[in-house]
């Protein structure tokens, strides 16, 4: 069944890099950085950085989109996502550095 709600549900990406992130600070696990995180946080980051266009340099334009389990056909960069995205890129971009 094709659902206009779900297919734009991928918020919960980030939550889970999140919590990867809080796992790896209480624990200090390299190999589970190196192994889970940095893969799983660069196919998610990846999809963000090339399934929308840009409108401006650096700017993306996340459209349509699904905010807070809604789906609004004229809503634009949904600010969970947006959020997300803050949250998580600077403790991810550390494991890309090394």
């Amino acid at each position: 069944m094709k659902s206009d709600w779900q297919r734009y549900h991928i918020q919960g990406t980030l939550e889970v890099i999140a919590q990867m992130l809080d796992y790896y600070e209480y624990t200090g696990d390299a190999d589970f950085a190196r192994n889970s995180i940095v893969p799983f946080a660069d196919a998610i980051v990846t999809y963000y950085d090339q399934h929308w266009p840009r409108v401006a340099p650096g700017k993306i334009w996340m459209s349509p989109a699904q905010s807070l389990e809604t789906y609004q056909r004229d809503a634009v960069n949904p600010t969970p996502d947006i959020a997300g995205l803050k949250s998580v890129l600077p403790g991810f971009w550390l494991f890309r550095r090394n």
